[in-house]
């Protein structure tokens, strides 16, 4: 069961979408550009079998606030803020496009707080740069999924199969790091 809530940051209110047990491991998902917490619906019930999820709406999306500033890093501290009202320590964080810059900002400048990062087809100057994220990242890998930008909207079988076998990986088990 899919529960709508929302929260005042501080700086914003924040809607988002809760699924999943309580006492289960948490997962943020960070949507696109132009989109809102909806936009994961077709995988969010897959990551529920396993973590707690929290589908936020960005500021200026959906449901939150539209403030008037828009930043990718006001985005990023909304989301800290998110994550500290909530009581929420480290995190799982999944992010596409817009908000895959978004969560590896956040990666960037508080790793305390992202236990695994799942970047869905984010722009990054070039795309040769994901290739070299992954390889200095430990465990890091890149997974192809041919079928465009909407990736977990096209092919969400093949989404969340992909990403649950990282996010579900013992830590110190020693896998792959590349697959295409």
């Amino acid at each position: 069961m899919v529960d709508h809530r929302s929260v005042e940051t501080g700086a914003v209110r924040l809607a988002y979408r809760v699924s999943g047990q309580p006492d289960a491991p948490p997962l943020v998902l960070l949507h696109a550009l132009g989109e809102n917490a909806a936009d994961w619906d077709a995988v969010a019930p897959a990551f529920a079998r396993h973590r707690r999820v929290f589908a936020l709406d960005l500021r200026g999306h959906g449901r939150s606030d539209w403030p008037g500033d828009y930043s990718l890093e006001l985005m990023q501290g909304d989301v800290i803020r998110f994550l500290d009202v909530l009581g929420l320590g480290q995190v799982d964080l999944i992010g596409h496009s817009m908000g895959g810059i978004v969560a590896y900002l956040l990666a960037g400048n508080h790793p305390q707080r992202v236990r695994r990062l799942v970047l869905e087809d984010v722009p990054v100057p070039p795309q040769d740069g994901i290739a070299e994220l992954a390889r200095r990242v430990p465990a890091g890998r890149v997974i192809t999924i041919p079928v465009g930008h909407l990736v977990h909207r096209a092919a969400p079988e093949t989404f969340t199969e992909a990403a649950l076998a990282f996010l579900l990986v013992k830590e110190g088990r020693r896998r792959d790091r590349r697959q295409t």
